[in-house]
Order: structure tokens, then sequence, then C-alpha cells
């Protein structure tokens, strides 16, 4: 029978975090250490696969003012996160914190389809074929 390459589940791969500690946690992308504070001096850049999608905070907390997120060049802080913006395909969301007090920082998320949140990837390998030697 012919295999079939493994299909990410709809909407993996919503995140990408190219640059520094932020992590993504299935549809969502959190600050380094979530749900613990997050360091001083902290950045990373994370970049959107999917346009079209609004941000859903999960939760958000930085020093106002100084510990900051970038979504489309605007930037968030405190608790004011950057629900129901639709971030542009090709700008990363950046995040940086400063030299001195930490919270307990953030999570984003995108929406989920209605079979992603129950979805596991299965690959299967299938054994070499020993060919006769001569």
């Amino acid at each position: 029978a012919p295999t079939m390459p493994p299909i990410d589940a709809p909407g993996a791969g919503a995140w990408s975090v190219t640059e520094g500690a932020c992590a993504v946690d299935g549809n969502c992308v959190t600050s380094p250490n979530f749900p613990s504070n997050y360091s001083v001096n902290q950045g990373c850049s994370i970049s959107v696969q999917e346009n079209g999608k609004a941000i859903i905070v999960g939760s958000f907390q930085t020093e106002r003012n100084y510990d900051k997120l970038f979504v489309n060049g605007e930037a968030f802080s405190g608790s004011n996160g950057p629900a129901g913006k639709i971030p542009t395909t090709g700008v990363p969301i950046t995040w940086t914190s400063d030299y001195s007090v930490t919270s307990a920082g953030w999570k984003l998320c995108l929406p989920a389809t209605q079979t992603e949140a129950t979805t596991t990837t299965t690959t299967t390998t299938a054994a070499p074929t020993m060919q006769p030697t001569q």
C-alpha cells in the first residue's frame, strides 16, 4: 500500500519562536518560564504562520511601561494585552523585559478549529525490506 506523508493537525505551527526563550504550547505561545515569572533582560521574537485570526489573551501581566510585547509594532504592557489584534503575517511579534521588576508574563492563543483541540498526530515508519544477498 502507498505510504501517506504525515499530515499536520489543522493550525499546527500557528506560532514559531524564531529567537529567544518564549515557548509554543499547542495553538498558544507563552513568555519565558510561564506561568512562573519571566526573567530580567529577556527577549524573544515570534513569527505568525496563520493570518486573519485574532489573538486570544489567555493571560497577560507584565511590568507596566517597561516589559513590553509588540504586536504589529504596537506595544502592550501591564495588564493590557493584545486581545482581538490580528497579527500581520511576516511581521514578528517581539517581547522584551528590562533589568528590574518581573511578573507572571503572558499566554497568547489563536482560535482552534473544532478538531485542533484533540488531534494527535501519529507517524508510522515501515520496517526496511531485506534484500537477498548474492
